[in-house]
């Protein structure tokens, strides 16, 4: 598998402008994150970092959804 780096944003708004590769580097990131959940590592991923969601909907399954995946991890 080719390995990516994941582009220096400050966010993540929508994928406009994006080139294949930086799309590609967000899924492999996510990925690695999943598979160190499974190891139990992601916590030592994500030491020392906020995890926000926001919506413009509202929508209770889906920020329930987001709230407690971003709990697990």
């Amino acid at each position: 598998m080719k390995s990516h780096t994941i582009p220096p944003r400050r966010h993540l708004l929508d994928v406009e402008g994006w080139s294949r590769d930086e799309i590609q580097a967000i899924f492999d990131g996510a990925r690695q994150l999943r598979d160190g959940l499974a190891r139990g590592e992601a916590q030592e991923h994500l030491r020392g970092r906020v995890v926000v969601t926001l919506f413009y909907e509202n929508s209770t399954r889906t920020r329930v959804s987001f709230e407690l995946a971003a709990k697990t991890l």
